[in-house]
């Protein structure tokens, strides 16, 4: 089995955020829009491209991991720091449980670590993450944006790559948003959603 991790090329856009759409499809709500913040993200200044990637498998897309600019602000002072986030970050279903993802997520964190980001925040699983040395945002002192800080809320994590301990319980409290970018309008999506094959939207036992 040969892996190959590279940017997607403008002639894969399309089978990639299939890629997406089938990844994604029912699991967080009925159908998905992941497939076109992906497409939309691409153009939008907060995108990082170079950091951006797809994962191959024999020469056929596995994966791919979207990164963009994001900021913390301070909830006293309304300071910003200037972070990185990641998503959408998809396997092929055709693809899962091969350790693809753990392999494109640990290549793309090195990148960014290289290229300077001091910490990388993402919505997930804190499981998974936990084994990429990712944390619950409450220990740096980070809650998401209108999160009621009384309840624990581990699924906001994460990575402070440099370790240079600028984001913390004592520098706090920190904020953290959606970076613009990430909004999807329903009859765009509609649109959208039109240009791939026909799939049943569904309600999944644990979504709203």
């Amino acid at each position: 089995m040969t892996v190959e991790i590279r940017q997607e090329l403008p002639s894969e856009y399309r089978e990639v955020e299939n890629l997406v759409r089938e990844a994604f499809w029912n699991v967080y709500q009925p159908g998905c829009s992941e497939h076109l913040i992906l497409h939309q993200f691409r153009h939008h200044p907060n995108y990082l491209k170079d950091l951006s990637k797809i994962i191959l498998v024999d020469g056929q897309i596995a994966g791919q991991i979207t990164y963009s600019k994001a900021l913390l602000r301070h909830e006293t002072t309304n300071e910003t720091k200037e972070i990185a986030l990641f998503g959408p970050f998809a396997i092929s279903p055709d693809f899962q449980k091969r350790g693809l993802g753990k392999q494109l997520l640990q290549t793309t964190l090195d990148e960014a670590k290289a290229a300077g980001i001091s910490y990388v925040i993402i919505l997930g699983d804190p499981d998974y993450y936990k084994k990429f040395a990712f944390l619950p945002a409450s220990t740096y002192g980070v809650a998401l944006e209108g999160q009621d800080k009384s309840e624990p809320f581990d699924f906001l994590q994460i990575l402070d790559l440099q370790a240079d301990g600028s984001i913390s319980q004592a520098t706090g409290p920190w904020i953290f948003a959606d970076p613009e970018g990430y909004e999807v309008d329903e009859k765009t999506l509609e649109a959208f959603d039109s240009q791939f094959p026909a799939k049943e939207k569904k309600v999944l036992p644990g979504q709203l």
